[in-house]
């Protein structure tokens, strides 16, 4: 088994408008992640898995995938719904009560508790959803059942793996 590192670039249109955001355009994010996974391959690697953490992120990775084949894209939107009930609202996504209950969770002293507001402007503070009700609890549970939904879907795809 093999843990790549973090791709820290992706195509995140939504962010062009905010000074210092580093983004790519889609085509050359899907070229850099077929790079990325050639190069895992050329080491040997046979089973890729990637978890996609953003939205607009979903279509590109989906296309490579198809492109290179035995390649499993899981999207965090779409894991850890067995934790929904716990959350006010399902509508958000950037900065938004599940996010930042995740961020309780893994880094308490990173959050400022005392700044979240309800939902601010999204062209002013890129936040999207209500922060100020995260809690450390919910992040909890939402991660453990991420956890879940990932090796569900991956023992789903590969079950000889496991």
């Amino acid at each position: 088994m093999v843990a790549a590192p973090v791709v820290g670039f992706g195509f995140y249109p939504a962010f062009t408008s905010f000074a210092g955001s580093q983004h790519l355009t889609a085509g050359t994010f899907k070229a850099l992640m077929r790079e990325l996974a050639g190069n895992l391959r050329a080491h040997g690697v046979r089973r890729i898995a990637i978890l996609n953490t953003g939205v607009s992120t979903e279509k590109p990775l989906d296309e490579v995938a198809n492109d290179l084949g035995d390649v499993a894209v899981l999207h965090i939107r779409l894991l850890g719904m067995a934790a929904d009930s716990l959350f006010d609202s399902l509508e958000g996504g950037h900065a938004d009560e599940r996010e930042t209950s995740v961020v309780l969770a893994l880094e308490p002293r990173s959050v400022r508790m005392d700044r979240l507001a309800p939902e601010g402007d999204f062209k002013t503070t890129a936040a999207t959803g209500d922060a100020s009700r995260a809690t450390a609890f919910k992040g909890e549970r939402l991660l453990a059942a991420r956890v879940d939904d990932m090796v569900s879907a991956l023992t789903e795809r590969w079950p000889d793996a496991f």
